[in-house]
């Protein structure tokens, strides 16, 4: 899975190892002038988060129109209750978790909707195109398609936990902060969640 993971990683090393400091000290003055009133404040916020946050929506609904609709939704809850926030550094941690609870709410409600596309999509192989990824080799784009169609058919739970670790580039403390989990529970459910997309690629027979 090291290959693979590589391939539809968006985030660097040194981004993981300082993301709590690097971030606080960037979005906590937005944070205090967007709670002050600050609509222009609040542009800087949405404008250094939106594309990741559309990247990790638009995972789960692989529909782009769904994927804009999850991220207004998602803004809007952020303004609306962005006065609760008193620490800058759970910022971060909780615009992830609104954003997943957004994603997987709209899910709930398109459930068979979805089953049945997602089902068709993953046994074919037809991968469309993921936002913030870069162009690949023919050998590394067939790998990296074959992922993502892996990543349709797991389970929320372990989509979630991947996502944010293996694409998103969080630590384990970090998804531990965001989903409310123990660091081990983080790391049990990756584990899983990598058996699960090996398996489909062994099954697809794609190394």
């Amino acid at each position: 899975m090291t290959k693979g993971n590589q391939k539809i990683s968006e985030r660097g090393s040194a981004e993981q190892e300082n993301l709590w400091s690097e971030e606080s000290q960037i979005l906590s003055t937005w944070v205090k002038e967007t709670q002050q009133g600050s609509q222009e404040a609040f542009a800087q916020i949405y404008n250094y988060l939106k594309n990741r946050l559309f990247s990790l929506a638009y995972r789960y609904t692989y529909n782009r129109e769904t994927a804009e609709d999850i991220l207004q939704e998602t803004f809007i809850k952020i303004f609306t209750n962005l006065s609760t926030i008193n620490n800058p550094e759970t910022f971060i941690p909780w615009v992830y978790r609104v954003t997943i609870n957004t994603a997987l709410s709209y899910l709930r409600q398109q459930k068979k909707h979805f089953q049945a596309q997602v089902s068709a999509e993953a046994s074919e192989l037809e991968v469309q195109d993921v936002p913030g990824v870069e162009s690949l080799s023919q050998r590394e784009d067939q790998l990296h398609q074959a992922i993502e169609a892996a990543l349709r058919t797991l389970p929320p739970k372990l989509k979630t936990v991947f996502l944010l670790h293996d694409v998103q580039g969080f630590t384990h403390e970090e998804i531990a902060a965001i989903l409310g989990w123990r660091v081990g529970t983080s790391k049990s459910q990756l584990f899983k969640a990598r058996l699960k997309i090996r398996d489909f690629l062994k099954q697809k027979r794609i190394n």
